[in-house]
Order: structure tokens, then C-alpha cells, then sequence
């Protein structure tokens, strides 16, 4: 049977699923944290599995203004594209499947 697949907000998760991701994240998600594209809206996001469940978890994140702006200025719209389907697909990776 394959496993139900929720997107969640990290405020809206129930407390079982918030202890699964202090385990499987003893040391903090933060460097294991995906940029999601959907549609034209984009959202920043862990993983972590239960028996029944596989959960993509809604985090916020702090993006620091200037590196924003500098990346926007050096990268054109279809590199920027490019380099961040680049970076989902490297985190789907290195991250898919593994609980």
C-alpha cells in the first residue's frame, strides 16, 4: 500500500509529526530544507515519513535581502529558473524517500 502524501504547514502539524521531525532531524532541518515550485507559487519545505504517511512540511525561512538582490541581478530570469530546478532535483536526490 502505497503512502498518503500531505502538504502541511509546519504551525498546522499534529505533535506525532512534529517529534518525527525532531528525530529525524536531531540537529536542525535547516540545511535540509527544499525549495518547492508550485505553479507559479514557491514554498520552502522538509520531508519526513510516517508508516502511513510521507509529509511535505511547509518552514519559513529567512532569506537574506541582499543576496537576493545580488543573485537577481547576476542570474537572468531563464538561469534563475534553471539553477533552481537544478537544486530541487540535487535535494529530491539527496533527500527522497529517506526517513
Amino acid at each position: 500500500m502505497e503512502r498518503k502524501r500531505l502538504v502541511v504547514s509546519y504551525e498546522n502539524l499534529p505533535s506525532e509529526v512534529i517529534e518525527a521531525i525532531i528525530r529525524k532531524y536531531p540537529d536542525g532541518y535547516q540545511n535540509h530544507v527544499i525549495k518547492v515550485q508550485a505553479g507559479p507559487n514557491t514554498f520552502h519545505a522538509v520531508t519526513v515519513d510516517l508508516d502511513e504517511v510521507s509529509y511535505l512540511v511547509k518552514v519559513k525561512v529567512k532569506v537574506d535581502k541582499m543576496d537576493k538582490f545580488l543573485e537577481d541581478s547576476v542570474l537572468g530570469a531563464d538561469d534563475e529558473i534553471k539553477e533552481d530546478e537544478k537544486a530541487f532535483e540535487a535535494a529530491q536526490d539527496d533527500h527522497g524517500g529517506d526517513e
